[in-house]
């Protein structure tokens, strides 16, 4: 596999300000005392992220901001509420490491008995394929095993991750994204 089945990096012009203060927003409103922080708002709650909807239908009406605590980590998993998503860095992504595993036949995966926030955990050993760190917006194809840990020792990993709707393939919505630059800055 190479990175091109996992990812596409796109050059969205973003009011980047903008998004950091509704990350803030929501982890000020939704924080829970143990440092966990996953909270979904829909989109139609705020005028900017729903402009940049009415510009990329395959985006879906709700979005996450995810706040990944220094040392922490998701472990491998698929996501299975959607099949790819739009991840859009936020504040101290550089230290940290998405990895992507080698799929196995569906049937073959042993998943922990719960769900959590929308992911399958995976319990089996996989092998190492692929790794990225986050530095800009970028459609992932979560529809592989992959993990992601924050290597920093200080600070948190926040990101806006917004999903694409099952209606589209990963493909589909990568070409949405085409453009050179979109300049959803001053939507």
């Amino acid at each position: 596999m190479t990175s091109d089945n996992y990812i596409k990096e796109l050059n969205l012009n973003l009011d980047y300000e903008y998004l950091k203060n509704l990350a803030r927003r929501n982890i000020e409103k939704y924080s829970t005392s143990d440092n966990r922080f996953y909270s979904g708002s829909k989109v139609e709650d705020d005028e900017y992220l729903s402009k940049i909807r009415e510009q990329f239908p395959c985006l879906k009406a709700n979005y996450h901001i995810l706040k990944l605590a220094p040392g922490a980590m998701i472990r491998q998993h698929v996501d299975s509420l959607r099949n790819c998503a739009l991840n859009i860095p936020l504040f101290n992504c550089e230290e940290t490491v998405t990895t992507v595993y080698k799929s196995l036949n569906s049937s073959d995966y042993i998943f922990t008995p719960t769900k959590i926030n929308g992911i399958d955990v995976i319990e089996n050993e996989l092998e190492y394929d692929w790794s990225y760190t986050l530095n800009k917006p970028t459609i992932f194809n979560t529809s592989y095993p992959h993990s992601v840990k924050n290597n920093s020792v200080t600070y948190d990993r926040i990101t806006l991750n917004w999903g694409i709707s099952n209606d589209y393939t990963f493909e589909e919505a990568c070409s949405m994204f085409s453009a050179d630059v979109v300049d959803v800055s001053k939507l």
